[in-house]
Order: C-alpha cells, then sequence, then structure tokens
C-alpha cells in the first residue's frame, strides 16, 4: 500500500506540473524571448575615443561552425551586418561540452573600460538562502540565452559591435562579457519576481520551493505568470522541478538545510600543496567559500593566511604544511547548516586566537537541541 500510495502522489504532481507548463507554452517555446517593458542602455564615459578592433584568426577547425553561427544569430535578429563601425570587438569562440559553439566577444580589449557601471548589487549567497527556508522541496528553473532577451537601444548596439571574419555586425540582444550585463540582468528579473513568495534568483537561475506542494505549484504558477507576461523564454532542458534536494551556487539545498556541493569538496581535498603566493590565494579563495561549514578556520589555515602579507617571503614551513592538511580534514567532515528561522532564539558563541576571531550563530529548537545556521571569520 506505502509503494502504492507514492507513485500515486508522484504521477498526481507529475500530472499537476504538465498542466501548469501546457498553461504556459508560449514561456517553453525554443526560441530567444523578448523583454517586453525595456530596452538596455549602455552609456560610456564622456571623453572616451571608440576602439576598432581587427578581427582575430579563427582555427580552421572552427571557422566552419563559426561562420554558421553568425547566419544563426543574423536570422534570429540578435546580430545585423552592417558597412562600417566606430566601435568593434573581435570574437572568441568558445566549445561547448556538447560540441556547439558559443560566440563572446572580448569587450575587455575595446569597450568594457569606457563603459558606466550600473550599480545595483547581486544578492549574497546568504540572502538566497534565508529567502527559501520553510521549503519541502525545490525547482530550479533555467533562461534560455538569458542575455540575449534583454534588447539593446539603437547607441548601445553600435557601442557593442562585433568584428569578425564575416564583416562588421551590430549586437542588438545583451551579450555576455560586457562590465555592467550581470548587474542589468540581476535588476530587471528582480522587478518582474518583486513580491513572488518562495522564490530567489541569481542571474539567470531562479530556485522555486514552498512549505507544500500545493504552494509549491503555486509559487511556480506564478513565477510562469510573470516571466511570460514580460516576453521571457525558459529552457524546459535545464528544469529540476520538485526535487527533495537540489544544487545552487556551489551548495546544496534541502529541507533540512544547507550543504556543501560533493564534487567541489572533492576538488579541494585533491588540491596540492601550494608553490606561490598565487596558488595560496586560489586555495584560500576555494576554502572561504566554505567558511561557515568549518568551525575555527581562521585558526586552522592562519599560518597559510601569513604567507599573504605584503612583507613575508613565500616559505612553506612544516607549519604551513600542517595547517594545510588539519584544513582539509576539517573540510571533509560532514556538516550541515540548518535553515535561519526568525520564529525561534538565536545563541551567538565567540572565539578567539592568535590567528583570528571567530563568530557561530545558533538556533534552539523545542526540543532542545541547538544547531549551527551561520558562522563568520576574520584572521
Amino acid at each position: 500500500m506505502g509503494i502504492s500510495k507514492i507513485e500515486v502522489e508522484s504521477t498526481n504532481k507529475n500530472n499537476k506540473l504538465e498542466l501548469l507548463m501546457n498553461e504556459f507554452e508560449e514561456l517553453f517555446e525554443e526560441k530567444v524571448g523578448k523583454y517586453k517593458y525595456e530596452k538596455v542602455t549602455l552609456k560610456v564615459k564622456e571623453g572616451c575615443t571608440p576602439v576598432f578592433c581587427k578581427p582575430r584568426p579563427i582555427p580552421f577547425a572552427f571557422k566552419k561552425k563559426v561562420e554558421e553561427e553568425l547566419d544563426r544569430l543574423e536570422k534570429e535578429d540578435i546580430i545585423q551586418k552592417v558597412e562600417t563601425s566606430e566601435w568593434g570587438t573581435p570574437l572568441v569562440p568558445v566549445i561547448k561540452p556538447d560540441g556547439s559553439i558559443r560566440l563572446c566577444a572580448d569587450y575587455k580589449t575595446t569597450v568594457n573600460k569606457y563603459l558606466v557601471d550600473i550599480n545595483h548589487p547581486l544578492p549574497r549567497v546568504e540572502d538566497v538562502f534565508v529567502a527559501l527556508q520553510g521549503g519541502k522541496t525545490f525547482s530550479k528553473l533555467d533562461f534560455l540565452n538569458a542575455y540575449n532577451q534583454l534588447e539593446l537601444c539603437e547607441n548601445t548596439q553600435k557601442l557593442l559591435a562585433w568584428s569578425t571574419s564575416k564583416g562588421i555586425y551590430i549586437v542588438k540582444r545583451l551579450p555576455f562579457g560586457t562590465k555592467p550585463a550581470c548587474s542589468k540582468f540581476q535588476s530587471v528579473i528582480e522587478k518582474v519576481l518583486l513580491g513572488t513568495k518562495g522564490v530567489k534568483n541569481f542571474l539567470d537561475d531562479i530556485i522555486v520551493t514552498g512549505s507544500s506542494e500545493q504552494e509549491h505549484l503555486d509559487n511556480l504558477k506564478e513565477v510562469f505568470k510573470r516571466l511570460q507576461k514580460a516576453g521571457f523564454r525558459l529552457n524546459k532542458k535545464k528544469f529540476s522541478f520538485f526535487q527533495p534536494k537540489i544544487n545552487y551556487l556551489g551548495h546544496v539545498i534541502g529541507s533540512e538545510g544547507i550543504e556543501r556541493d560533493e564534487n567541489k569538496v572533492k576538488a579541494m581535498l585533491n588540491a596540492i600543496e601550494p608553490k606561490s603566493v598565487t596558488e595560496v590565494k586560489a586555495f584560500t579563495g576555494m576554502v572561504n567559500y566554505y567558511a561557515k561549514f568549518i568551525p575555527h578556520l581562521s585558526t586552522l589555515i592562519g599560518p597559510i593566511y601569513n604567507l599573504l602579507k605584503k612583507e613575508v617571503k613565500f616559505v612553506w614551513k612544516k607549519e604551513c604544511r600542517e595547517a594545510f592538511n588539519k584544513t582539509k580534514q576539517a573540510m571533509a567532515s560532514e556538516s550541515l547548516l540548518v535553515h535561519y528561522n526568525p520564529d525561534l532564539d538565536v545563541v551567538l558563541s565567540c572565539d578567539a586566537s592568535e590567528y583570528g576571531i571567530g563568530a557561530v550563530l545558533m538556533h534552539i529548537f523545542e526540543n532542545g537541541e541547538i544547531d549551527q545556521w551561520g558562522m563568520h571569520q576574520e584572521s
């Protein structure tokens, strides 16, 4: 009876989901969407001189794919061929895992240094997780060619023109690689999703949850309705629906709390001892991303942090090796951070050593148990 009940519940959920997706068919069309309410305007600093770079040579093995991709983008009205342009950015073709090609422009050599920043902050990872507390299952949505769904105004199209072996193209949609692109896309999606419950986005990834199956479905419906009305398209091939746990921003989110992504932990455990300051920065950067999971990290890794001081010469001593191994051991231990709950009491525990200070935030649950939900450390 138990197995039969689970199968029936799963079938009902899938049926409801299928009906919901059928209701918003337009949202899942396999073509690039177009945001309806605004065209993106990027501005350059006063007095700047336009930069035009000649197209870079394309390896013969990629040339046909690059030309086919240019034709596809022109056909879809994402780029448009022109006779001349003051600005011109060379292309850098990137091969995707499936063998297809993505055309990126090297804007750092041309317009990026002159573009005026859009001062819209990206959300902190911790703020994203707090917004999802109370969820039982999780869905992850992905945009189809996300940034290309934002149209550019005419002047901006000329600023971002491509210099290619097939000629010059103005760019009619927001491309990846321009300095303000991330902030602009984040601000647009936040505006579209403002006021929704159990929903959070970080750039082109949207997480939806709910305290029950019905609430989860209702939240999904609201997101679908808003995105379709705004003219967006989602990538059906990259969806994850009603998962008990979901990978997001290098973490695994579940109803009980937040864990580290095992694949990223393995990469850290396989790291070799640093042989330069640059490699020390790479290792400490990886470790710091998961600092909230490792008690007393600033003390453990202190001797390695000392190597980053300007007045300290790089010498990998015995204490550095010991700190390196102890940090990896701490990283290997399993740990779960419970979700922050504003209705529960908070306990603050502080500690200090010669290498740093730290604080742990914990919840006291009704059964008397105390579990950690946050941590901060300074070296």
